[in-house]
């Protein structure tokens, strides 16, 4: 899973548009090479001076790369306070409610993302998953 959330992370959402992209982009790349407690104190310390909804969805990811949804879950939130647009928070609770047949709360996720994305792929991606979750909670 650990390539999957890096490589998906990488296509969609780290980008020029980021005035920090090199920090996220450095920030993935330790939790891909298993640094995990490395990137979350990086995080804790990027959080003090910049409560961004970026560093929720990165500290979530961090969590999840400890096998603690719990407070994935609970950051991945606090990004959506921020900002109920940030399509990776969307993405990532989306995914993580799949993971725990929450199918409800996914399908809730994956419609945010096809309203608020303007990534055609991840708008394709999004409707590949309700169609799917839709036959599962019938």
């Amino acid at each position: 899973m650990k390539k999957i959330i890096y490589a998906f992370f990488c296509l969609f959402f780290v980008s020029s548009t980021y005035a920090s992209s090199q920090y996220l982009e450095d920030t993935l790349q330790m939790i891909n090479d298993g640094k995990t407690d490395q990137a979350i104190e990086t995080i804790k310390k990027n959080l003090e001076e910049n409560k961004s909804a970026d560093n929720y969805v990165l500290m979530g990811i961090a969590y999840l790369e400890k096998n603690d949804a719990k407070n994935a879950e609970e950051n991945f939130k606090k990004a959506l306070l921020l900002d109920k647009k940030t399509v990776s928070a969307h993405y990532m609770l989306a995914m993580l409610y799949e993971k725990e047949k929450k199918y409800e709360q996914s399908i809730e996720k994956w419609k945010k993302i096809c309203k608020y994305t303007k990534n055609e792929k991840l708008k394709n991606l999004a409707v590949k998953h309700l169609e799917q979750l839709k036959g599962i909670t019938k």
